[in-house]
């Protein structure tokens, strides 16, 4: 049976079907799930192994312990710039922010890849995850530069009121 024993080949759906585990390593029902996921077996096909190969197929879920390395990405993602983002794209945005689980949808409109959710769901959780924390990066960037704006703004409207002599000038 061939089952998936590393981070890099993990496809991101599978990544959100573990995700939505709440599992330790140690609880047989989760590592059963696990195997199954990993193997594209089926829990009953999983319950059918000999014990002595399912601790062999179990062994080979450790690296789901360790911090995926993103380093390790290999996908070069081009995310919109926010200014070149459309009301539709804002607008699906808004709606999906807020559901679990929504990342291929999200950087599906939001990167300039051209790769739809189905592409995204196939690519490896690093790939898809790297994407996800660049576009999380470029909006931090832009809501931090926004937000300066807006206060901006509002320091110069109180300067504006402050300086009443001006007012007078420009009449």
């Amino acid at each position: 049976m061939k089952m998936i024993t590393n981070w890099q080949d993990v496809p991101f759906e599978k990544y959100i079907e573990i995700s939505k585990l709440y599992f330790e390593l140690d609880d047989l029902s989760n590592a059963i799930n696990l195997v199954s996921i990993l193997s594209d077996k089926s829990v009953e096909d999983i319950d059918k192994i000999k014990a002595k190969d399912f601790t062999k197929y179990s062994s080979n879920l450790q690296f789901l312990e360790t911090e995926p390395d993103f380093k390790t990405s290999k996908y070069k993602w081009k995310i919109k710039s926010i200014e070149d983002i459309t009301v539709d794209d804002f607008i699906a945005f808004e709606n999906l922010k807020d559901e679990n689980f929504n990342y291929p949808a999200i950087l599906s409109f939001m990167s300039e890849n051209n790769l739809d959710e189905d592409n995204i769901n196939e690519m490896s959780a690093i790939d898809v995850l790297a994407g996800f924390f660049l576009l999380n990066k470029k909006l931090q960037r832009y809501t931090i530069t926004t937000l300066l704006s807006l206060i901006l703004k509002a320091m110069r409207e109180k300067i504006q009121k402050l300086a009443f002599w001006r007012r007078n000038q420009m009449k």
